[in-house]
């Protein structure tokens, strides 16, 4: 449970429904320096153990302020509509 704790809010992140297109792909190629198509939350194979094994926690500031922002622009989109 300790070992998780860590990753509670880069999974709260991943799975905000604010996260948009152009938000995976700044996720995969500005910080986890990876393919688009290892970071793609339509494939079966992209999993937590997954995101661990790419070292989405090592950037989990990152990945949080990155989950920040897609939560605002989702607010507003929200408002708007």
């Amino acid at each position: 449970m300790e070992s998780f704790k860590p990753l509670v809010p880069v999974v709260q992140m991943l799975r905000s429904p604010g996260m948009e297109e152009y938000h995976w792909e700044e996720l995969a190629e500005k910080i986890l320096k990876v393919d688009k198509a290892e970071v793609d939350p339509e494939q079966d194979s992209f999993t937590l153990a997954k995101c661990v094994e790419m070292g989405v926690e090592e950037h989990s500031e990152a990945v949080q302020r990155l989950g920040e922002r897609a939560g605002k622009e989702y607010q507003i989109k929200s408002a708007l509509d």
